[in-house]
């Protein structure tokens, strides 16, 4: 039987630290083709829904800096 001084606590962190770090950038890699299906069954399901109009809309992934000042208003 180990004595108390033996024992290691260990807690559900110390198992994450083992595990490999995986990022967005590998899921897109590895799930492309899920997610490409997935947005066009919520595209047709949107499209089902009349949810969209005849305005166009251009989303890309620029970010810019909030400046709200007096001076800038």
């Amino acid at each position: 039987m180990e004595s108390k001084s033996n024992l290691i606590a260990r807690s559900p962190l110390d198992s994450m630290a083992q595990t490999p770090d995986l990022t967005i950038t590998h899921f897109r890699k590895d799930n492309g083709k899920g997610i490409k299906n997935t947005c066009r069954a919520f595209i047709d399901v949107c499209r089902q829904m009349n949810m969209f109009t005849d305005v166009i809309v251009a989303i890309d992934g620029s970010k810019f800096k909030a400046v709200n000042s007096k001076k800038k208003n």
